[in-house]
């Protein structure tokens, strides 16, 4: 068979049957692919002529035009680009950071702790609302629930703070008020701290490191132990007033802390009956007699309003009651 002087010699071992004029990566082998025949023979679908691709045709091979990181498809399978042959690998994922790993900010953590856990907690005690403010459901009064945020040196430190409102005061807004910032509308407002035995502020503070959920489980039992049944006591449709502000008992607090007893954190009145709260115990026979004689100081006052004394614990249980008349044993 002649050929042209300037055509590229075929090399041996190729069938004779293939003469059509070369292409880049056009040939009998490129056809198959596209066309799915897949048939057997050579691929001329090289830039160099002199050094054809002798690779079987059965196999689909990415053309010369085509661009490395694509996937060629046909009707044998789809191929993803090889690294070795130059193909770009996906990229990788990054790494999903675990919850107090050393790369944790201690935003990250609060933020987790109070999605993950506190709010979660929350609901299943009966609260409804979500992130920094949850309320107890109630046909009339808004009981809140806030949760106050402070952040400084990388930690971060909240509290919690309770309010209850009159729905009728509130009937001017469409949402619930904010337990942390006081309106002058409120029946009742106060720090957690103030119905805890510890009394004043508490803080919790979240900081990285392999103990930073403490502070989010602590937080979640002051609620479930202290927050909740105060607030659900005041929820109460009753004539309960307070008798004293917590200012007034300083003097009988100052008397009760020389004795080594708790202070009085709240001194009410309902139906007829003085109310002394506080973190005592049934077992102290020591808090037992100095609160005997704070009783007796009230009773000596000859209020019309309370012929009784009646002494119970920050989680609203009696402990003991002292009536007028009766000065010297508790009931």
């Amino acid at each position: 068979m002649m050929r042209h002087p300037g055509a590229p010699a075929q090399p041996r071992g190729v069938a004779r049957a293939v003469t059509e004029r070369w292409r880049p990566g056009v040939g009998p082998g490129a056809a198959g692919c596209a066309g799915g025949a897949g048939r057997r023979g050579v691929s001329f679908g090289t830039k160099d002529p002199d050094r054809p691709d002798l690779r079987p045709l059965g196999r689909c091979r990415s053309p010369a035009v085509a661009p490395r990181s694509q996937a060629i498809s046909c009707k044998r399978g789809t191929f993803r680009p090889d690294p070795e042959r130059g193909g770009r690998p996906p990229a990788a994922a990054p790494p999903r950071k675990t919850p107090g790993d050393a790369t944790s900010t201690a935003q990250e953590l609060y933020t987790t702790g109070i999605r993950e856990h506190f709010a979660p907690a929350l609901r299943a005690l009966g609260f409804q609302g979500w992130r920094h403010s949850f309320s107890l459901p109630d046909d009339d009064r808004w009981a809140v629930l806030g949760v106050q945020v402070v952040h400084a040196d990388g930690r971060v430190r909240y509290t919690v703070n309770l309010s209850v409102t009159d729905k009728t005061a509130w009937d001017r807004r469409s949402i619930r008020p904010n337990a942390n910032t006081r309106t002058g509308l409120e029946r009742w407002h106060a720090p957690i701290g103030e119905v805890m035995p510890v009394g004043g502020e508490v803080w919790w503070e979240v900081a990285p490191g392999p103990r930073w959920l403490v502070a989010v489980e602590d937080s979640v039992a002051a609620v479930r132990g202290y927050a909740l049944p105060e607030l659900r006591r005041r929820l109460r449709p009753d004539d309960r007033g307070p008798y004293l502000l917590p200012t007034a008992l300083d003097g009988v607090n100052n008397a009760l802390a020389i004795a080594g007893v708790a202070r009085i954190q709240r001194a009410e009145l309902t139906d007829g009956v003085l109310e002394l709260h506080g973190a005592w115990s049934r077992h102290d026979p020591a808090a037992q007699q100095v609160l005997a004689g704070a009783a007796r100081g009230f009773l000596s006052a000859r209020d019309r309003r309370f012929r009784l004394v009646r002494v119970l614990d920050t989680l609203g249980r009696p402990l003991w009651e002292f009536p007028a008349g009766n000065h010297g044993e508790a009931d």
